[in-house]
């Protein structure tokens, strides 16, 4: 089992469209960007790859047959990864009502990225924290 973060507020991360309701959050979130601070699933380079540096169970990701198979959300393998991704948005986020879900995900159900995680959405969450 693994542990994962992921930011979020009633069970819905920031970026699903109805969930950011004010124009600063918005603006301080930005989209994702091909940079390597923040890229969308489809760039983050290790995602797509064999993830056998993360744990035994070695598989390749068809991406796109993925996200449209199954019902995932995204989060993050590590606090850092959550900073880093967030850097200069935390504050904001915690001002909007956001925390942090802590889930416990089965190795062979996650796909873990150079900036980002992948996991299913029925994955256990033992606990919420406050935005560090």
């Amino acid at each position: 089992m693994m542990i994962v973060y992921r930011v979020e507020k009633d069970n819905v991360g920031p970026y699903r469209s109805c969930s950011v309701n004010t124009a600063r959050l918005n603006k301080k979130l930005g989209k994702h960007n091909n940079s390597n601070s923040r890229p969308g699933p489809y760039l983050d380079k290790v995602i797509s790859k064999p993830i056998g540096a993360y744990h035994k169970h070695e598989r390749s990701l068809n991406l796109g047959a993925y996200l449209r198979a199954s019902e995932h959300i995204f989060g993050f393998s590590t606090i850092k990864q959550l900073k880093q991704w967030f850097t200069g948005s935390r504050a904001e986020l915690r001002r909007n009502g956001y925390t942090v879900g802590v889930y416990r995900v089965s190795y062979n159900e996650i796909y873990c990225g150079e900036h980002q995680t992948i996991f299913p959405v029925t994955s256990e969450k033992i606990k919420t924290i406050k935005i560090p």
